[in-house]
């Protein structure tokens, strides 16, 4: 028998699982251990929201788990909603339960097992691994990381983060439910950052009656999806292997966004036919370039990439008109918290003003730095080589294929 550890049961491990079930030819039978201490499994951070306005970015057409069976989820939304369509813009608790169903579906055909344990740590034995968990060990064949999102990096300039009414992670088991509490309606609360989980924080303290201002230093909030969706423009991707520069990339992207503007496509069309070939691109970016990229420009691209459903900008534009919900391009100086209020320095055209508010929340969104994971183990895998930490906090580094690189 051949014996997988999937460490994480969020949506990647979910879904590890069922790529498994589905292409596995290995001469001995297959068993798969899954890791994953949420009472939920599948469903991980991003699909365990219970909020029915926190909507898939994507539509269900183009949100099936399965290679291959691009209607997979579309069928599953069908089964129980006859009038679903391929455009539509599902909820994340929905996709969450399509997800759920999908790795048992596939449990039988993997012998799967789930542990309710946080994995500690990942040894070599000989040529196979022993994964060391709460409850015990597991000896397995292969591990994959499937470990989804660390928590936001923790912001400098928050000088009582212990205090009420301050949220660090506002995807923390609680941590909304918490500042609920501790907040009134018609009271202000500022987001750091004006992404899409500043977008899920608004939606929730708005129905609650919060007012919400999101800060950043762009100010920009993500594009919207307008449908009918269309079909992705191909970019022709320079040939070859040899390095480039973000400013190449730049003059690539915004020539290939204009051609098809000018042959009477939407915009949208051009960036969804970059995502074949992003990776590819990337890895041809030196790594100075790297950095550079994940400036200006990564935000920018970050903006046009992952868009809002069409309901939830709709939505927003409504709470803007209510002066419900804003946006401030500033940078946050300083956030100290006092007695049942914030004061929150900004630096907004050169000039320094200061904030009263009743809440500060950290929506800068999820890193992917390897030391933030809980129970140390991005730390461990890290001190004893079997993973090499990406340069810029982006993961670990990695093969084409997806294959871990060690230090061995």
């Amino acid at each position: 028998m051949t014996a997988v550890g999937v460490v994480g049961g969020g949506a990647a491990g979910a879904m590890v699982v069922a790529h498994l079930a589905r292409a596995w030819q290995g001469p001995a039978p297959l068993r798969v251990v899954l890791y994953d201490t949420s009472p939920r499994p599948a469903r991980g951070l991003a699909y365990s929201t219970t909020e029915p306005h926190h909507l898939l970015n994507v539509p269900a057409g183009r949100m099936s788990a399965l290679d291959g069976d691009v209607d997979h989820f579309l069928r599953w939304v069908q089964g129980r909603d006859a009038s679903a369509g391929p455009e539509d813009f599902r909820s994340r608790a929905e996709y969450g339960d399509y997800l759920a169903d999908t790795l048992a579906d596939h449990a039988r055909a993997t012998g799967l097992t789930v542990r309710r344990s946080a994995v500690s740590d990942v040894t070599r034995v000989g040529d196979r691994l022993r994964v060391v968990h709460a409850a015990g060990f597991d000896v397995v064949d292969a591990v994959v990381l499937a470990l989804g999102h660390a928590p936001p990096a923790r912001l400098p300039f928050v000088v009582s983060p212990a205090a009420s009414g301050y949220v660090e992670d506002p995807w923390s088991p609680g941590a909304m439910t918490d500042l609920e509490e501790t907040t009134c309606p018609g009271d202000l609360v500022v987001t750091v950052g004006c992404g899409l989980t500043a977008v899920d924080v608004a939606l929730s303290l708005t129905r609650r009656g919060r007012r919400v201002i999101a800060v950043s230093r762009n100010g920009l909030l993500p594009r919207e999806h307008r449908p009918p969706l269309p079909e992705p423009l191909p970019m022709a991707v320079p040939a070859g292997d040899g390095p480039l520069t973000v400013a190449r990339l730049e003059q690539l992207v915004t020539r290939h966004i204009e051609t098809a503007v000018d042959g009477g496509l939407d915009w949208r069309s051009a960036v969804d036919g970059l995502r074949p070939d992003t990776d590819a691109m990337w890895r041809r970016l030196p790594l100075e370039e790297r950095r550079l990229f994940l400036g200006a420009a990564g935000r920018r691209w970050e903006v046009l990439r992952h868009r809002m459903a069409p309901q939830v900008a709709s939505k927003l534009q409504r709470l803007r008109h209510a002066r419900a919900f804003s946006v401030l391009r500033a940078e946050v100086i300083a956030a100290t918290g006092e007695e049942r209020q914030w004061r929150v320095t900004i630096r907004r055209d050169g000039a320094v003003e200061q904030l009263g508010v009743s809440a500060v929340v950290n929506c800068t969104g999820p890193t992917c730095d390897i030391d933030r994971y809980p129970h140390d183990l991005g730390r461990r895998l890290v001190t004893s080589g079997l993973v090499i930490p990406d340069p810029l906090g982006l993961g670990v580094d990695t093969t084409g294929r997806g294959h871990v690189v060690d230090r061995m």
